[in-house]
């Protein structure tokens, strides 16, 4: 697997500073930038990178927002912005005026929006209802129909701390996958809500997942947990895998009260490329500086990089260039 850098958004005029949980979308003339940091607004970037401005304010009217966890894209530019805080997705048109708002029955999750291919979209979280209770994933339509509720029932002692944190990708196969984070696995399910193939590569920058949450500091004894960010499909149906694990020196970034001082130096990046239909990983590699969050599409992640210290949001291109089945 080879990544080559291509494009760092923004700069010292505009919206240079970045955030290390980033979710990122691509438009036919812009990206749209959702920041952990900055809950309220959607930042909006030119396709050379440059800021062009934000979109919401934080409120409880028609296109404001409490906290936005997720943002995604339908075909024609159309920007959904999942809102946690009010429990529902605001959908603006490609010269973005708000074109329709829906309340949710459910309390979404972290990155728990996926647009699917028929122009639905899939949304992971808590049920606000009896009857959907322990179920994590709920196919809506743009109208706010909930079309279907599906998936493996809430697990407790979820090592995430939310049995809902499951990402997904419905790529271009007609099926999604769907990962879990109590242990390395995906489950392919059909867009009718059935279950098919699983697969459970052994992996071992994962052995430590059963270890504690994501949030636990590490004490010097104990690492901190790895888990999986994202998962994507190509066109030729591999499925790429996204996790991030702890660096081997990870240590070395832990401060005088124990507290880690640099997300850089605590943890990797790790992309894995597995063959579905031969049940086997075809292609590893580990990333040492910057780090990944997401699939931008199958062919693109992006993440942060560290410029003197501070995050800067980017994008690479990913190449599988042959097998590596090492671990």
């Amino acid at each position: 697997i080879r990544p080559s850098h291509v494009l760092t958004l923004g700069d010292e005029e505009g919206e240079g500073f970045g955030t290390e949980a980033p979710t990122l979308v691509r438009g036919v003339s812009r990206y749209f930038l959702k920041a952990s940091n900055d809950p309220s607004r959607i930042k909006m970037y030119d396709r050379q990178g440059t800021y062009v401005g934000a979109l919401g304010r934080e409120g409880d009217g028609p296109g404001e927002f409490r906290e936005i966890v997720d943002i995604g894209l339908l075909k024609g530019d159309t920007l959904l912005a999942l809102d946690r805080g009010l429990h529902r997705l605001s959908i603006f048109g490609p010269d973005l005026e708000l074109v329709n708002t829906i309340t949710l029955p459910i309390r979404p999750e972290d990155e728990s929006l996926t647009i699917l291919p028929d122009g639905t979209f899939l949304v992971r979280g808590n049920a606000l209802t009896q009857e959907l209770t322990g179920i994590p994933h709920h196919q809506f339509d743009t109208s706010g129909n909930l079309l279907r509720s599906f998936g493996d029932p809430q697990v407790r002692g979820s090592p995430l701390g939310s049995a809902y944190y499951r990402p997904t990708s419905s790529g271009t196969t007609g099926t999604l996958w769907i990962s879990h984070q109590e242990e390395y696995r995906l489950t392919e399910w059909s867009l009718e809500g059935e279950r098919g193939r699983v697969l459970h590569p052994v992996r071992s920058w994962y052995e430590d997942a059963r270890l504690g949450t994501v949030t636990r500091e590490a004490d010097g004894a104990l690492p901190p947990r790895s888990w999986i960010l994202d998962v994507s499909t190509t066109p030729d149906g591999l499925v790429w895998v996204l996790g991030r694990t702890p660096d081997p020196d990870w240590r070395e970034s832990l401060g005088p009260d124990g507290q880690r001082e640099s997300l850089e130096e605590y943890f990797d990046s790790v992309l894995d490329v597995i063959d579905p239909d031969a049940g086997r990983l075809i292609a590893t590699f580990r990333m040492t500086e910057g780090l990944f969050h997401g699939f931008l599409d199958s062919e693109h992640v992006y993440g942060v990089v560290y410029e003197q210290y501070a995050p800067r949001n980017a994008i690479w291109r990913i190449e599988l260039t042959g097998a590596n089945p090492s671990r």
